[in-house]
């Protein structure tokens, strides 16, 4: 389908921050994919700040909220997750330069930050269950962090700030999964929502 084919647009020039400084994926492994930013690191702050002060210019984001009851534990929703799992990695490849990474941030600066090269071969030979990653005592998962909001919230975003997926844990209330800025946005209507998306439309 023409739809398909169409070509999504971002920016890729990159914030001062990091600018030049990534790893050339040609010559990574999937160990490689997850670049560490230990608690002294001054980066996830100052992410977090360059994109709060963007987030306005975004437009409306794209919110889907998990049910309270959902078990990200459960193996009736393994199918789901690691479905969820795999398309969001195509979406991160796909609105990511090739050498380029995208920032994982704790927006509550509790954890490390990282940032995720998803170029490299994230997930080549990889097991069901270290795709779905919500499996105890699990060795070798793909995602260091989890996607959806089991406990705690990430947030990946672009180094240009101009798109972001945002993973919210709530303590009361509901988790959110939130898609912003227009190059996510148009990702979202090209390729259709994954199985798990369409579930919480």
């Amino acid at each position: 389908m023409a739809a398909e084919a169409e070509v999504i647009e971002t920016r890729w020039d990159y914030d001062p921050i990091h600018a030049g400084d990534g790893p050339d994926c040609p010559g990574m492994d999937a160990h490689d994919a997850w670049e560490a930013l230990e608690l002294e690191n001054p980066e996830p702050e100052q992410v977090l700040a360059r994109f709060e002060a963007a987030e306005s210019g975004l437009g409306e984001p794209r919110t889907f909220q998990l049910p309270a009851d959902f078990g990200f534990y459960d193996a009736a929703n393994r199918e789901l997750i690691v479905g969820f799992n795999r398309w969001m990695l195509e979406r991160f490849r796909e609105l990511t330069p090739p050498g380029g990474f995208v920032h994982v941030v704790d927006p509550d600066l509790n954890h490390i930050g990282y940032r995720l090269h998803p170029h490299a071969p994230l997930g080549q030979g990889a097991t069901l269950e270290q795709w779905w990653g919500f499996v105890q005592y699990l060795q070798g998962s793909v995602w260091k962090v989890p996607l959806l909001p089991d406990g705690d919230s990430y947030d990946f975003i672009s180094p240009g700030f101009d798109w972001a997926f945002r993973s919210r844990f709530a303590v009361s209330g509901l988790s959110e999964l939130v898609f912003a800025g227009a190059p996510m946005l148009r990702a979202l209507e090209v390729h259709g929502l994954p199985e798990l998306l369409l579930r919480l439309s």
